[in-house]
C-alpha cells in the first residue's frame, strides 16, 4: 500500500510516485498508527520534491563551488562522483515537511472504539455540507 507518513523522506516520496499512478495519495500520522490525517496529491508532491532540489543545487552552488573546484583539480571522475552521490544521499534522506503542502485533511476518523452511530452521524454531516455548497454554488450561478 502506497501512503505517506507526516515524517516521510524524500527518498520515499519517489518511491511512491514511481510505483504508482495514483493522483492521491494517503497522509498518516506513522506506519504503526496508521491513522489518516488526509491525502495529498501527486502534483502537490512533485513540486515540493522539484523546490527542494533547486533549493538544495542553490545552495550548494554557493556554498561549495570553491571546495567542489578544489576537488575538481586533484582529481575530476572519481571526486565529481563523490560529491554527487553525497549530496544525492543528503538530499534523499531530507524530510519533506507535510505543512507545505496543500494537503486535504480527512472529515473524520474511523478506529476500532467508533460507533457505527458516530459514522453515520459524520457521513451526513459530510453529505449535508456537500450539498449546501452546491446549492449556493448553483444559486450564485442564476
Amino acid at each position: 500500500m502506497n501512503f505517506m507518513t507526516v515524517k516521510s523522506d524524500i527518498g520515499r516520496v519517489v518511491d511512491i510516485l514511481r510505483s504508482c499512478p495514483c493522483r492521491n495519495f494517503p497522509v498518516v500520522d506513522n506506519a504503526e498508527n496508521m491513522m489518516l490525517l488526509g491525502t495529498i496529491q501527486r502534483r502537490d508532491l512533485m513540486k515540493v520534491i522539484y523546490k527542494l532540489i533547486l533549493s538544495v543545487e542553490d545552495q550548494e552552488n554557493v556554498v561549495d563551488r570553491t571546495k567542489f573546484e578544489t576537488l575538481k583539480h586533484l582529481n575530476e571522475s572519481s571526486n565529481e562522483e563523490l560529491y554527487d552521490q553525497n549530496s544525492l544521499t543528503t538530499l534523499l534522506h531530507r524530510v519533506i515537511d507535510v505543512s507545505e503542502m496543500g494537503m486535504d485533511k480527512a472529515p473524520f476518523q474511523i478506529v476500532d472504539e467508533t460507533s457505527l452511530y458516530k459514522v453515520r452521524k459524520a457521513i451526513e454531516k459530510e453529505i449535508e455540507s456537500t450539498i449546501r455548497r452546491k446549492m449556493k454554488d448553483l444559486i450564485v450561478k442564476n
